[in-house]
């Protein structure tokens, strides 16, 4: 793997890992166009959901090298952490509570699953 690509990997992981225990920390944000401008900025030029979209999608939303993806499974794909992330904006207007603290598990989930990808592979 070439330099430029570890150095792209690096940063995307860093990114992530910021702007999702800032999610954690913050459940009433639902969106990342919600996030106050400084950690905004990390995230606000890229293209797909997330710096991991933007640096592995394939526009098919099967990212094999994504720490967030695995054989056949995606994190759009239903029970997955992220999936599970977005899901719970639905419940915010019946069950607002219930929204946050789903938001507060399941951001963790994704930050733990960005922590213990080896980017360098």
């Amino acid at each position: 793997m070439k330099l430029a690509e570890l150095r792209r990997r690096y940063s995307a992981k860093q990114r992530s890992l910021k702007v999702w225990k800032y999610l954690a920390d913050h459940p009433e944000i639902d969106m990342k166009q919600k996030l106050p401008k400084d950690i905004g900025e990390l995230v606000w030029k890229d293209t797909g959901s997330c710096p991991l979209c933007t640096l592995f999608h394939d526009h098919a939303h099967y990212c094999p090298d994504c720490p967030l993806s695995s054989e056949n499974v995606t994190c759009f794909t239903t029970g997955e952490p992220y999936a599970l992330w977005e899901a719970s904006k639905l419940l915010r207007y019946s069950y607002p509570e219930k929204a946050k603290e789903e938001r507060v598990i399941t951001a963790l989930l994704v930050y733990y699953q960005i922590k213990e990808w080896k980017w360098w592979r």
